[in-house]
């Protein structure tokens, strides 16, 4: 099955996935992590977790958390756009 499959993947990170000769869905899983990261950021871990058949939605919640309040009481607290990231990588 083709990468593009994958939750989250559009036509642009697809292309850019085959550039890197990634084309089937369990690929990212098996790629080099820092090159991955170099070419998506932190997108390349949540990439990863999808193309393992994982859940990667709460990574969401963690990432943005941290980035708005460090703090760890600020980690259990979902924010509006937290949640809009979510559902766009996992439509219903």
């Amino acid at each position: 099955m083709k990468v593009g499959k994958l939750p989250g993947v559009g036509k642009v990170t697809e292309q850019e996935l085959n550039a890197l000769g990634i084309e089937a869905l369990g690929q990212p899983a098996t790629y080099d992590r820092a090159e991955l990261r170099e070419r998506f950021g932190d997108s390349a871990d949540v990439l990863r977790e999808k193309a393992l058949g994982h859940d990667a939605s709460g990574w969401f919640e963690l990432r943005i958390a941290e980035k708005q309040d460090p703090s760890p009481s600020a980690m259990n607290t979902p924010s509006t756009k937290t949640q809009r990231m979510e559902r766009s990588w996992n439509p219903r």
